[in-house]
């Protein structure tokens, strides 16, 4: 049994993509392995964006970052796709 307290950890990449390419972008980072969901991170439920997990069980650290953004837009490009990055984050492990 592993006591990680980095397991089941996420690095997160926050895409704003528009809305009509939204589910192509979702479907996309779902085929290629990607957890993705698109979510509502305003109050008012306005401006929806595309929410990627990366594992990540340890400490993450720029180049993790860097390398989860990386392997998003390359995903995106790749399927003639384009969404800006907004924002990175990390969410723990359940538990």
């Amino acid at each position: 049994m592993s006591t990680s307290a980095y397991d089941g950890a996420r690095l997160t990449v926050v895409l704003a993509a528009e809305s009509e390419q939204e589910h192509r972008c979702l479907a996309v980072l779902r085929r290629a392995g990607l957890e993705a969901a698109i979510e509502r991170v305003t109050p008012t439920g306005e401006d929806p964006v595309v929410v990627v997990a990366v594992p990540c069980e340890h400490r993450p650290t720029s180049v993790d970052v860097t390398a989860a953004t990386v392997r998003v837009t390359r995903e995106l490009q790749a399927a003639g796709l384009h969404a800006e990055v907004c924002g990175t984050g990390f969410r723990s492990g359940p538990g």
